[in-house]
């Protein structure tokens, strides 16, 4: 066959397949191939990775005053009080032997010509190193960003060898499409942002010695390719890693997924079936077994068996047999947020005749079970479980959404830090890196795909293209993903306006039509996990009867920030959940826009200080903690980070900064307050704030505190300052009323737990009382001019 384009691959077997509400093990399929993933080592540049003083300091420290620092590749010692420990990241697990990342001697051209013929006679190429992208800059200086086509090149070295047996070359995602020219001969396409793909190459295009890839990307606005529309930045660039993937002719394809496992697990035995497609594409035809050994996560090996196959032969056009071979483990350890415990499976495949091993494919595997109930909650391996989460977008300052595996694994360390224990990946597929770290971190992952906002333009025809490209999307994020004991939901659609059947009959349609198959392609594909349908905060979505679709239903309330007050909060989710009977609901978005650099003395809806971001998260906690929501699933914080929205004016332009961590992920005064209220393990004393150290106005100031700590005394230029609680009692917030003097003002907190451990944190305020007091105006709400370069749809 030609350089075929193929199924994305994914990390074959390393994720539990229970049924989100009973045990249940997931169909085989059929005849669909299983799906398998690309692989990519680490980068090695971890940037700005926090602010040492919001930690704390050990109270016997001389200073408390520890300052940001950066940790690059050559310097990787510990940052103070991060929580991070300053070591590389974990490497990729590689599924596969036999794979060289290709990150080195690519070329790129900016310019959206039409042919290759054109592209190649360009002399504009430059040296470009991947990941990659071209919207580094201009995202964070223009609302009309370059949303255009460029173009990639790079020289493919391969053997007799090499073409003899299997070679694939597999790429972690491109934004948005892609077309593959090899040697002159269009040989591919694929379009999707997000998920990851694979390219097969064979005699019919490729050559022993020097070939020359030419790829054309374009983020070129798309009415047929989701997202139509959304609040983040898309992309342009090869953004994620690229692989060159070798593999024996009498071995598994690489472009498939040989092995599934389905499982049911109890607290006493977990039962699994390996399921094994047997190779296809070989060059002799003896007859093969498949071996399967299973080990610990201490090493042990807890099961070894074996399955024969038939004769092999014939092409790769054909179908492979599919074997079956059942296991158990008695007294598994189980995968939980404090112990995720992965058992390795690997998979043997070896000559009958000689026993000698042909290939071989590993993974991962974690033993849970888990269930969504509309009026208790959730439940893990049959336990009450709060789900304490937080949102993540994939780009960063300096990188665009082209980060590496340092970059990825520092933010789930951080989410980890905080006292997460669950992450929606929004609003689209991510790198499977994201997925593996999750796995071994202990955090559970809601992965949804880019059908945002619009998907039936109200000016335009309902696109059925549009239709199939959301079923793909979903079906490639489900077969990539769907073997992380981390996953526990897939998700089918963010804040769409639909329509209604009486005033768009047409549109209506469409969009239950979508809706629908997308639902039922989830639970096809993988019958273990719900499916959920995010509205904002409208009735809308409720009216058309979309709401009735999926099995779990969440909504994103800003209350006290776009409307209303943070009291409106418990009576809008209980309306909700009155209007959603028998669907779990979550709370998916919440928070405030929280500006690094802007302060309140009395703050007030929408002035982006980080004291009244502070104020609303307390006050929507104190309201999860209380029996009203006692039904409600889970929470998500919206965001992590603060990231790229080049069509947003606020505070500061093009970013969009609800997020707990700035652009470049130092914390801001929310994170401390949520890793006090929310981390048990890890002891936190933060003065607010590290970042308001020039005072005016009154002398008279509130100081806040944040600690777990059982006591917490703060000192002024060395003498004690009166200690009061939040009134009401608000976890983790100390107020103590300070009276400035001018000049500096040492203001030391030291906190204390019941086993005498004590932890500090101390900040040095300036105070005139000829400056001006900080009493910020709101922010007003502006829109930005429409593109330019082209039409939305």
């Amino acid at each position: 066959m030609r350089f075929l384009a193929a199924t994305a691959l994914s990390l074959l077997l390393s994720g539990p397949v229970f049924l989100f509400s009973t045990m249940s093990s997931a169909p085989s399929g059929g005849g669909d191939p299983f799906s398998a993933d690309v692989f990519r080592v680490e980068r090695d540049n971890l940037g700005e990775v926090g602010l040492g003083a919001g930690q704390g300091v050990p109270a016997s420290s001389p200073s408390g005053k520890a300052r940001p620092r950066k940790v690059s590749a050559s310097d990787w010692r510990p940052v103070p009080g991060t929580g991070l420990d300053g070591a590389p990241p974990p490497p990729r697990f590689l599924p596969w032997d036999g794979s060289v990342l290709l990150s080195e001697n690519w070329e790129y051209l900016e310019n959206n010509h039409a042919t290759p013929a054109r592209a190649m006679e360009d002399p504009g190429w430059r040296p470009v190193t991947l990941p990659h992208s071209w919207n580094v800059e201009d995202t964070l200086r223009e609302h009309d960003y370059r949303r255009d086509a460029s173009w990639y090149r790079k020289k493919l070295f391969l053997t007799k060898s090499d073409l003899d047996n299997q070679v694939f070359l597999h790429f972690g995602g491109i934004g948005q499409s892609a077309r593959f020219w090899l040697n002159g001969r269009e040989v591919g396409r694929h379009d999707g942002g997000y998920c990851a793909f694979a390219l097969r190459v064979d005699r019919s295009c490729a050559n022993a010695g020097e070939n020359t890839l030419l790829v054309r990307v374009t983020n070129e606005r798309n009415r047929d390719l989701p997202p139509l529309s959304g609040d983040f930045n898309q992309y342009g660039g090869i953004y994620r890693d690229v692989r060159l993937v070798r593999a024996p002719a009498s071995g598994f394809c690489r472009d498939k997924d040989p092995v599934r496992i389905t499982s049911e697990t109890s607290a006493r035995l977990a039962k699994f079936e390996v399921e094994i497609l047997a190779p296809q594409d070989v060059r002799n035809e003896d007859p093969c077994v498949v071996q399967v050994l299973v080990t610990a996560p201490n090493g042990e090996l807890v099961f070894e068996g074996s399955a024969a196959s038939p004769p092999r032969g014939g092409s790769s056009g054909g179908g492979g047999s599919l074997l079956r071979l059942g296991g158990e483990i008695k007294e598994p350890l189980l995968w939980t947020p404090d112990a995720p415990n992965l058992y390795t499976f690997t998979a043997h495949l070896r000559s009958a005749k000689s026993g000698a091993v042909l290939d071989t494919v590993r993974t991962r595997r974690g033993f849970r079970w888990f269930k969504f109930t509309p009026d208790d909650g959730f439940f893990l391996n049959g336990e009450p479980f709060r789900l304490r989460g937080i949102n993540r977008h994939q780009d960063r300052p300096g990188f665009a959404n082209a980060l590496g595996d340092a970059q990825h694994d520092a933010d789930l360390r951080r989410i980890k830090e905080a006292g997460f224990n669950f992450l929606r990946l929004a609003h689209y597929q991510q790198d499977d890196y994201v997925l593996q770290r999750c796995d071994e971190l202990g955090i559970l992952v809601w992965e949804e795909i880019p059908l945002v906002n619009v998907i039936a333009p109200r000016d335009f025809a309902p696109s059925e293209n549009l239709a199939r490209n959301a079923e793909h999307m979903l079906r490639s994020m489900i077969q990539q993903h769907r073997d992380h004991p981390s996953v526990i939901i897939w998700g089918i659609g963010n804040e769409i306006s639909f329509s209604l059947p009486d005033e768009n009959p047409g549109h209506h349609a469409f969009e239950k039509k979508l809706l629908t198959r997308l639902n039922e392609v989830a639970h096809e594909l993988d019958p273990s996990r719900p499916t959920i349908l995010v509205s904002h905060d409208s009735d809308r979505p409720i009216e058309a009867g979309m709401m009735r679709i999926p099995d779990l239903v969440g909504y994103n309330l800003y209350k006290g920030w776009y409307r209303d007050t943070f009291e409106a909060l418990t009576s809008r989710l209980n309306a909700l959940h009155a209007a959603n009977p028998g669907k779990p609901l979550l709370l998916s978005e919440y928070g405030a826009g929280a500006d690094p650099e802007r302060h309140s003395e009395e703050p007030r809806r929408y002035d982006f200080s980080q004291e009244y971001a502070v104020d609303l998260l307390a006050n929507y906690h104190d309201q999860f903690d209380a029996p009203p929501l006692r039904w409600l699933s889970g929470t998500l914080l919206w965001v992590l980070a603060d990231f790229g929205a080049a069509h947003r004016i606020e505070s500061h332009p093009f970013i969009n900064n609800k997020g707990i961590l700035d652009a470049d992920r130092r914390p801001k005064d929310s994170f401390y307050y949520l890793k006090a209220r929310q981390q048990k393990a890890v002891p936190v004393v933060y003065v607010q704030s590290p970042a308001w150290l020039s005072r005016g106005g009154t002398a008279a100031k509130e100081y806040r505190v944040f600690s777990n700590m059982d006591m917490v005394k703060l000192t002024h230029n060395g003498r004690p300052v009166e200690m009061r609680r939040a009134t009401p009692p608000t976890p983790a917030i100390f107020h103590f009323p300070v009276t400035l003097v001018p000049g500096a003002n040492h203001l030391r907190a030291v906190g204390r737990n019941a086993s005498g451990q004590e932890l500090a944190h101390e900040i040095v305020v300036d105070y005139s009382p000829k400056r001006a007091p900080d009493i910020l105006p709101v922010v007003p709400k502006s829109v930005a001019p429409a593109p330019k370069r082209k039409p939305g749809p």
